[in-house]
Parts: C-alpha cells; structure tokens; sequence
C-alpha cells in the first residue's frame, strides 16, 4: 500500500478541522457548566459545591470524551483503513489547541455573559414575580384560615378544655363524695 503525500496532506487537512469540531462541541460542554453553575470561566467564584453538580461535571466530560473517541476512531477508520497514524492524532490535537486558545475564548466570554443576561432577565421577568405572588397567597390563606378555620378551631379548643375541665371536676367531687 502506498501512501501519497498529496493524501497525508489532506488527511492533515481534515484531522486539523476533526480538532476544531472538538473544540466546538467543547465549548457546548463548557456553556452547560456554566448554565448549570459548576464553573465559571471568567475567575468569578460563584461554583456550586455537592455532589451533583460535580457528578454532572464529571458525567459531561465522559460523554464528551466517549464521543471525541468514537468520532476519531471513524475518522481514522474512513481515512486510513483503520491504521493509527500519529501525526493525525497530534494534528486533530494542534487543531483542538488552536480553537481553544482563539475562538474559544472568545466563545466563553460571549456565552458567559448570555448565560448571566439570561439569568437576570429570568430572575427579574419569572422569580420575582412569583415570589411575590406565592407571598401573596401565603399571607391570604393564613389570612382565611385565622378567620375561618383558626376560629373555629379555637373555639372548639376551648369547648373541649372546658370539656375537660368539668369531667375533672365530676371526678374530683365524685372522690370528694367518697372519702
């Protein structure tokens, strides 16, 4: 089997793009991380701590890579009949490099700030309103129950102490009558 240059060179080609299309479907992991508030890639320290948002760090990053290896493992297989070529792999790698430390980072500075004028809007237009509704019905219901039910309840308290308080004298005059 021969290998020509003009086929390495475009094999080349395509493990370089195979790396940027890393570094992309990277840069959607990161942007879950940030949506879901396990890191922040701006140096502010607003991480959630616990065991879940560190599972799911932990869960995306293998998916990630399990579909990072099954990707490159196709590649390989389509482009070279299924031999390991090592300038393809440090080509697919330079490639993620690149993407990372260019567009990536500017990726991550325009998405870190949608995702916090996402999270304002939300907490100003959905939040706060509810807030203040359920508040709302939370003071109207105690409201309705001190008035209706608390009442009537207090009442019937009070009956049956005086319930109580009667049997208790019935049955301290009935051993008063016996002695």
């Amino acid at each position: 089997m021969e290998i020509y240059i003009e086929n390495q060179l475009k094999n080349i080609g395509y493990s370089i793009i195979l790396g940027l299309i890393f570094g992309a479907l990277y840069d959607i992991i990161r942007i879950i991380h940030i949506t879901v508030g396990v890191s922040s890639y701006s140096g502010e320290k607003t991480m959630k701590t616990g065991r879940l948002p560190w599972l799911f760090f932990f869960a995306a990053d293998l998916f990630y890579m399990t579909v990072v290896t099954v990707m490159l493992s196709v590649f390989l297989y389509e482009f070279t009949d299924g031999d390991l070529r090592m300038y393809l792999l440090l080509a697919a790698a330079s490639g993620f490099a690149v993407y990372y430390n260019t567009a990536g980072k500017l990726v991550m500075a325009v998405s870190e700030t949608i995702v916090k004028g996402i999270r304002t809007v939300f907490r100003i237009v959905i939040v706060r309103p509810s807030v203040f509704v359920l508040r709302l019905l939370k003071r109207t219901a105690e409201w309705l129950f001190r008035h209706t039910v608390g009442s009537a309840a207090e009442k019937l308290m009070t009956l049956m102490k005086l319930h109580r308080l009667e049997c208790v004298k019935k049955k301290l005059a009935r051993e008063i009558r016996l002695d």
